[in-house]
């Protein structure tokens, strides 16, 4: 840059720097910085989008906010607010995401801004984009699970829980002659009801199978039972009657009718009848205790819980 040039320039600098327009724009600037930066308080108790935006409006000192709200999003249900001092962007803003509204419909709500010029302040639409949950029907048949020992109020219980999760719940009607359950949702809904409806029936299904495998091992066991008591009675005779044979044999040795080796004889058939008898008796012992047990689980099992 040649020396003509330089001096040009700095000439242009000294008539802007002594140009009586600078501090008056410069005022302006930290004027309008601080007009967008404010900070303040709001307290909402809860209510429209429209609402809220006129909250923030009357909440501002200067009562000064540029924001636009789109039709399809002024009814939009808020929930109660507090902020403490926050902008107007940064309490616009907060409204943005997902809301899930009574009718089972599904808004996204988003904040625009828009720069006004070189000025830091700005203009903000609120925009409400919906998705809309197709309503339908569909009928499932319980008879299984109601067979298996599921009853009706466990079954509608469960369900109601399922649809009790949404905002807006599904409709749910059970018809006891058919035993049909009729729900009326979203596919949302009622993938849920499906989902829960076959946990219900699979868990009915062994319940039921628990069920008739104890009902079989008692039975069993019953029988078992009553043919070692069976037994055991012939082992306690068959040990009566050693026990007078060889109480026989013992005073017909005195009186040297038989030989030792015949009492002896009678003393090891004795010993034999009461093993019998006793492993006999052990073998009911085991069998009573495991009846208790699988008793109490079959009580367990057929006891509705709260």
């Amino acid at each position: 840059m040649n020396r003509t040039n330089r001096n040009a320039i700095g000439l242009i600098v000294t008539l802007l720097a002594l140009s009586p327009l600078t501090p008056r724009v410069e005022a302006q600037m930290r004027e309008g910085y601080a007009h967008a930066h404010s900070r303040f308080d709001i307290q909402f108790p809860g209510g429209r989008l429209s609402e809220y935006v006129d909250t923030l409006r009357q909440a501002r000192p200067d009562g000064a906010a540029n924001i636009v709200v789109m039709p399809n999003a002024r009814n939009l249900p808020i929930p109660p607010i507090t902020l403490v001092a926050v902008t107007v962007q940064a309490a616009m803003e907060i409204l943005e995401g997902p809301y899930e509204l009574d009718d089972g419909r599904r808004a996204e709500v988003s904040v625009r801004s828009y720069n006004i010029g070189d000025s830091p302040d700005l203009v903000m639409k609120v925009i409400a984009e919906f998705e809309f949950h197709s309503i339908r029907s569909a009928v499932w048949s319980v008879e299984e699970a109601l067979a298996n020992g599921q009853t009706a109020e466990e079954l509608l219980g469960a369900i109601e829980a399922v649809v009790s999760l949404f905002n807006k719940k599904a409709d749910i009607s059970f018809h006891p002659p058919t035993r049909l359950l009729i729900a009326r949702g979203t596919d949302e809904q009622l993938d849920l009801v499906r989902e829960a409806l076959d946990q219900l029936i699979r868990g009915a299904e062994h319940r039921h199978e628990e069920l008739t495998s104890l009902h079989e091992q008692i039975y069993d066991l019953e029988a078992d039972q009553f043919r070692y008591a069976a037994e055991m009675n012939v082992a306690q005779k068959e040990t009566s009657v050693a026990k007078a044979f060889l109480d026989r044999m013992v005073r017909s040795r005195e009186a040297d009718a038989v030989s030792q080796e015949e009492v002896a004889q009678a003393e090891l058939q004795v010993t034999r009848a009461e093993a019998e008898r006793i492993m006999h008796d052990q073998e009911l012992r085991r069998i009573k205790a495991r009846l208790k047990r699988l008793r109490d689980a079959l009580k367990r099992y057929e006891t509705p819980t709260e």
